[in-house]
């Protein structure tokens, strides 16, 4: 026998899925968010670098809770519930701040550095332009009998070549070129054609005045010099300088490194991003606001030690680079 259905069950269920229904429909909470304000609209870090974005939320009990942060590409940065954001690789990309319906949101252009332009202050491709391309304003203000060549990799305008006569160039005094109470170091690219017969040899920087202790000079021993070809840098005034024991032989490209502890007063010396050697020098002078020459020394100290040969890539920072970081300026590909 079939079991009747009672019409009162229709009606019971009918009703329980209006009152669903209209329970779904029901409107969310009222949003109280006003704004997102950051203090910001762009950033600039470092790969591996971790930083906080600074936003300010109205009201300012607003549940964080209910903040959505949003990296656009996750391979260039991510980006952490509460804000905190890291550096994965070299890029440019976009962060967005809203709230869960996104009904107020906010951007923020970040971009990821290279880690080794971390604390760079002068950068000299050299690329037929004499431009600091670290963006820090020490462009080279003059130009004396340079010549644009190709670089160790064979592209050319990508190298400056001095006479060993009159070519330099100048750089003005800034501050932060001094190196004084700072780790620094200093690195570059170098073929020499010829060895100064004069007793310091050529120079590839001179920053400093006359006398003991003024400044910096950072050069290749010449002929009168031993070892003939072995890097050198010092205060100069006959202080103490420290001397590489690897040599640069003619017509070749090198990559010369020095590198300068401040708690230590400890340099070291590199050659193609291996360590040669290590020694003391004592701390180069705040006050010293000589212009900083290139491929010679300074026109008041007499001999002047011009430079015969080729110079690229000339980087100067004002932190310690590390090996790793040193063997990776070697294996550059510009």
């Amino acid at each position: 026998m079939k079991r009747l259905i009672s019409p009162l069950f229709f009606l019971a269920f009918a009703t329980i899925a209006i009152v669903g229904c209209k329970k779904l429909d029901a409107p969310l909470p009222v949003d109280r968010l006003t704004s997102i304000l950051l203090g910001k609209d762009t950033l600039n870090m470092y790969v591996g670098e971790k930083r906080s974005v600074p936003v300010t939320i109205s009201p300012s009990n607003y549940s964080l809770d209910s903040i959505r942060w949003k990296s656009l590409d996750t391979n260039i940065l991510s980006i952490s519930k509460i804000g905190l954001v890291t550096g994965k690789k070299p890029g440019t990309t976009t962060v967005s701040v809203s709230n869960l319906r996104s009904t107020i949101s906010v951007n923020l252009k970040v971009t990821v550095k290279d880690s080794i332009e971390m604390g760079m202050i002068a950068y000299y491709p050299f690329n037929n332009s004499g431009a600091d391309s670290s963006r820090k304003g020490n462009d080279v203000a003059y130009y004396s009998n340079i010549t644009s060549v190709a670089n160790r990799f064979g592209k050319p305008n990508s190298a400056f070549s001095f006479n060993g006569t009159n070519s330099y160039l100048l750089i003005k005094d800034n501050p932060a070129l001094r190196l004084s109470n700072t780790n620094f170091t200093i690195n570059t690219w170098i073929k020499m054609d010829d060895y100064n017969p004069t007793d310091l040899g050529s120079i590839i920087l001179s920053k400093r005045f006359t006398g003991i202790n003024k400044g910096y000079n950072f050069g290749i021993n010449g002929v009168v010099s031993t070892p003939i070809g072995s890097v050198q840098f010092g205060p100069g005034g006959g202080y103490p300088t420290v001397t590489s024991t690897v040599l640069l032989s003619k017509n070749t490209w090198y990559m010369v490194t020095v590198v300068y502890n401040l708690s230590t007063g400890k340099m070291k010396i590199y050659r193609n991003g291996v360590y040669d050697t290590e020694g003391s020098i004592l701390p180069l002078d705040e006050t010293v606001g000589a212009d900083l020459y290139v491929g010679r020394d300074q026109p008041a100290i007499g001999a002047n030690y011009f430079l015969k040969g080729s110079l690229d890539d000339i980087r100067i920072y004002n932190r310690a680079l590390t090996a790793q970081q040193i063997q990776r300026l070697y294996v550059a590909p510009n």
